[in-house]
């Protein structure tokens, strides 16, 4: 897959460039940015595939994944490597303003310009739809829609206060002075709207083609609709939401939890939203080079780049619980070194990284969300609003649990501080656990447990980072920073 892998400031009139896994490989010619190209459906299309690219970057080696694995009690810095400066600083929540994490900003709003630009020409409707075509079209528009809340959803969490942009400017210093929109404004006006609309308009899973299930699909709108109102605390939002995942029955959670990861197996039918890697053309995912920093060299042809590994209290937390189905399915602890047999100790997720494949770029998805996480999203929102409730997920529930050989647990048990764990254990390096501390109002807490420190609360967000305020000073900086 060949990966749009220059970085392009905020704004910049957008790239397109070609891929070769299942829908991503029709990707339109460089630079079809005007509006006067798309003149018909198919013209579209491609311009929709476009708007999929930067989600590869976005997720893929130090960005998204690793960061909110390592400011949460998943992953910690390999050993006490002290050129890692980076993963120290997050993981130690002694951030500054060189840790901002510039890249997710800047590919967020390189991505956010793509959709809205899609966005534009959709919504001025100035080419030629043939009659039969208007719910698919209406498809395309809410994949756009879809991707933009998500990039937008992230920003907010990472670094609260940002820069409602929903034009598609084709000078980007037209942009400058906007500034910081408040968080309740970019929910109520672009996140909340959009992965609605996504739910309404998209595709269901069963309408795919075998070879376009990595689209957004209405299941995925309405999945981080609820996920949106869950961290809203909207929880009557949030349950009417996850249960139309539900009862849509596009959805199942697979018998065996080795399969949900399998490189073989992605976009089957528990994953409701996966970002699509392919290394046919070295360009597919890089995570494996950023975990373990001796193993790495086992799992890619290259060294490892800001090192983290799995954190020893995250396994331990599995062994003392007896939770070793998961443990063993999802973890590595130890790899052997063919050069001399011996074990090494860098423990790192199997469920982003395929071992000994040899290759700088590996094939492995990354499952943005998946059924268990619905099931779970929606156990939480009944039981915030009565936990008498609990009785109407339970069983869903403990097939979560019975998959991994654990215990079942009854309706009376199943409280908010049990689902946040049950999530903990069964979501971990999927992106999930950080934003999960957040919304409940533990991040602190647990953290501050986990390190032994007090976490100052001005650490909960990420800097902005410098350069982008240097070109636009109507960006006020974080408290704290």
């Amino acid at each position: 897959m060949k990966i749009f892998k220059n970085i392009i400031t905020l704004l910049t009139v957008f790239l397109f460039t070609a891929c070769s896994k299942d829908f991503l490989n029709r990707v339109p010619e460089d630079q079809l940015s005007s509006e006067a190209y798309y003149q018909n459906l198919p013209q579209l299309e491609k311009g929709i595939i476009g708007c999929y690219v930067p989600l590869q970057n976005f997720y893929n080696g130090g960005n998204v994944a690793w960061t909110l694995g390592l400011i949460s009690d998943e992953f910690s810095p390999w050993k006490n490597q002290s050129n890692v400066a980076v993963a120290f600083n997050i993981d130690a929540f002694t951030k500054n303003l060189t840790f901002s994490q510039a890249g997710i900003w800047s590919n967020a709003y390189v991505n956010i310009q793509r959709c809205n630009r899609m966005i534009q020409v959709i919504e001025a409707g100035d080419f030629t739809v043939i009659h039969g075509e208007e719910a698919l079209l209406k498809s395309y528009l809410g994949e756009a829609k879809f991707i933009r809340a998500l990039n937008y959803f992230i920003l907010v969490q990472l670094y609260g206060d940002v820069p409602m942009v929903t034009k598609a400017y084709e000078d980007p210093n037209e942009a400058v002075g906007i500034g910081r929109t408040p968080v309740s404004k970019i929910y109520s006006d672009i996140i909340i709207p959009d992965f609605k609309f996504a739910g309404e308009n998209c595709r269901l899973r069963n309408q795919l083609a075998a070879n376009q299930l990595g689209r957004i699909t209405s299941g995925a709108g309405y999945t981080m609709l609820g996920k949106v109102y869950l961290t809203l605390k909207n929880y009557p939002e949030a349950e009417s939401a996850l249960k139309k995942v539900i009862d849509s029955q596009q959805y199942i959670l697979l018998p065996q939890l080795a399969s949900i990861f399998d490189v073989k197996n992605e976009n089957n039918q528990e994953s409701i939203f996966e970002i699509q890697y392919d290394e046919t053309l070295e360009d597919g995912s890089t995570y494996q080079r950023w975990v373990g920093y001796e193993a790495a060299p086992l799992v890619g042809t290259q060294g490892s780049n800001e090192s983290i590994w799995v954190s020893d209290k995250l396994i331990a937390q599995y062994k003392a619980t007896n939770d070793l189905v998961r443990l063993n399915t999802w973890i590595v602890e130890s790899v052997i070194n063919p050069a001399n047999n011996l074990p090494i100790k860098d423990p790192f997720p199997k469920k982003l990284i395929t071992l000994n494949t040899g290759l700088l770029n590996q094939n492995n998805n990354f499952i943005v969300t998946r059924y268990a996480d619905v099931v779970l999203m929606y156990a939480e929102a009944l039981v915030m609003q009565s936990p008498a409730r609990a009785s109407e997920i339970i069983n869903e529930f403990n097939k979560i649990r019975t998959r991994a050989s654990m215990p079942i647990l009854t309706a009376a048990q199943l409280t908010q501080s049990v689902i946040l764990n049950e999530r903990k254990m069964e979501l971990a390096f999927e992106g999930h656990r950080w934003f999960d501390l957040l919304r409940t109002g533990t991040a602190i807490t647990v953290m501050g447990a986990e390190l032994n420190k007090i976490i100052p609360a001005t650490q909960l967000l990420f800097p902005v980072p410098t350069g982008e305020i240097q070109k636009d000073p109507s960006l006020i900086q974080n408290v704290g920073y």
